[in-house]
C-alpha cells in the first residue's frame, strides 16, 4: 500500500543508524524488491481498471444494439420524485421525454389506453406491495397520433426499511404480435361461423 511505501523512507534511514554495511544493503535490497513489487501491483491494477472499463463499454454497446433490434426500451422510475427517466431507446418508442429522457409518471399514463390503465396500475401495486416483478400489456398512443401495444416488465429496488424507492423496466413493442394475434382470432371465429352455417344449412 502507499502507507508502507510511505513509512519506507523513514524507516530505512533509521534502521541504517544501527546495522553494518552487509546489513544495510540487506535491508536495502529487500525495502527495493517490497517497492517494485507495489509498483507491479499498481501496475496491473491500472491496466485491469483499463480493460473492466472497456470490457463494460461494450457490454453497454450490445445492450443497446439488442434493445434496439427488439425495439425494446428502458425506464428507471424514481419512486421519491415521480419522475421518469427513459434511455434513447424507449424516448423513440414512446416519443416522450425528447428533451432529456426525463417526465413525470402522469405524462407517461396519460398516454395508456383508458381503458388499460386501471390494469396497470393494479400490476404495479402488486409488485409494489407483494411480488416486487411487474408485468402488464397496454394500449398506448404517441404523442404523434400512433397506437401502439407494449409489454411492460419491471422489478421494484427497497430501502432498508423495505420501502420501495425504484422501478427500473423496460417496456417492449408488440404490436404486430397483438395484431397477428388479433387476426388469427378473427380467422379463426369466421370459419366457425361459416362451418355453423354450413351444418344448419344441411340440416334442412
Amino acid at each position: 500500500s502507499w502507507a508502507t511505501v510511505i513509512s519506507t523512507f523513514y524507516v530505512v534511514p533509521n534502521l541504517l543508524d544501527f546495522r553494518s554495511p552487509s546489513e544495510a544493503e540487506a535491508i536495502i535490497t529487500e525495502r527495493t524488491s517490497q517497492l517494485a513489487k507495489i509498483r507491479d501491483d499498481l501496475e496491473w491494477e491500472v491496466n485491469r481498471g483499463r480493460e473492466v472499463n472497456i470490457e463494460l463499454q461494450n457490454s453497454r454497446q450490445l445492450l443497446r444494439l439488442a434493445l434496439e433490434a427488439s425495439e425494446t426500451g428502458f425506464f428507471e422510475w424514481d419512486l421519491m420524485t415521480n419522475v421518469i427517466h427513459f434511455d434513447e431507446a424507449e424516448i423513440f418508442l414512446t416519443q416522450l421525454g425528447n428533451q432529456d429522457g426525463k417526465l413525470t409518471a402522469s405524462e407517461f399514463f396519460e398516454c395508456i389506453d383508458p381503458g388499460d390503465r386501471k390494469g396497470v396500475w393494479q400490476a404495479i401495486d402488486q409488485g409494489r406491495k407483494g411480488s416486487g416483478n411487474y408485468y402488464a400489456r397496454f394500449a398506448f398512443t404517441r404523442p404523434d397520433g400512433e397506437r401502439l401495444w407494449l409489454d411492460g416488465r419491471g422489478i421494484f429496488i427497497h430501502d432498508l426499511h423495505g420501502n420501495a424507492t425504484r422501478m427500473i423496466g423496460l417496456n417492449r413493442d408488440v404490436t404486430r404480435d397483438v395484431e397477428h394475434e388479433h387476426h388469427l382470432n378473427t380467422t379463426a371465429r369466421k370459419a366457425t361461423d361459416a362451418s355453423r352455417m354450413k351444418s344448419k344449412f344441411i340440416a334442412q
